[in-house]
C-alpha cells in the first residue's frame, strides 16, 4: 500500500454496544439498526480504535483464517459497504 492509505472512523451519532454474538449498531437521527456478527464487528472495532489500515488487514486474516490478499479484498469490500450504508465515512491518512 502507499504511504497514504485512507484510514475510516464511525459516523458521527453512531452508536454501538457489545452483544454476545457481536455488535449492534444504531445509528442516531433515523434510528437504523445494524447488527454485526465476527468478523465485522471484529473489523468495526479495529476501525473504531483507528488502527492502522494493513494491521487491520493482517489482523482480519487472522481472525477470518483468510490469506492476505482475500482478507485485504473483503476488508475494502465490508467497509464500502459501510460507507454507502452511512455507518463509517474516510477520514485520510494523517487525521490523529
Amino acid at each position: 500500500m502507499t504511504d497514504h492509505a485512507p484510514s475510516y472512523r464511525s459516523l458521527s451519532g453512531v452508536a454501538w454496544s457489545v452483544e454476545h454474538s457481536g455488535l449492534t449498531l444504531v445509528r442516531d437521527g433515523d434510528g437504523k439498526i445494524l447488527h454485526l456478527g465476527y468478523p465485522e464487528a471484529a473489523l468495526w472495532d479495529l476501525l473504531c480504535r483507528r488502527r492502522p489500515l494493513e494491521a487491520t488487514i493482517r489482523m482480519v486474516a487472522a481472525i477470518a483464517r483468510l490469506e492476505t490478499q482475500a482478507a485485504r479484498k473483503w476488508t475494502f469490500d465490508t467497509i464500502q459497504t459501510w460507507v454507502r450504508e452511512g455507518w463509517v465515512v474516510e477520514s485520510g491518512g494523517g487525521d490523529g
